[in-house]
């Protein structure tokens, strides 16, 4: 959209534009699928660390934290996947 924006306003020339979308349609890559979702509430263990994740598991247990703010601390988790993080780290 800047790009655009620029040659609108006359300072990028169209050829330097469309140069850029040649290159960016060569390098696009086709979708091979959206990826399984199965092990989503593993990733804040191997993002934020195990002591990070057992200190949000902590604070909510203890109820110092809510269930809503413990998942947005660990990045937005669903609640069901909260759920399954717990139950992992019951087990452990």
């Amino acid at each position: 959209m800047i790009l655009l924006r620029l040659v609108d306003a006359g300072r990028l020339p169209q050829a330097v534009y469309d140069e850029h979308r040649a290159w960016r349609e060569k390098r696009r890559e086709p979708e091979a699928g959206r990826g399984s979702r199965a092990y989503r509430y593993r990733e804040p263990k191997h993002v934020f660390g195990d002591r990070y994740v057992r200190a949000v598991l902590s604070a909510l247990d203890a109820r110092q934290i809510t269930l809503n703010k413990a998942s947005d601390y660990l990045d937005g988790l669903k609640i069901k996947d909260l759920h399954k993080l717990e139950q992992l780290y019951a087990g452990a």
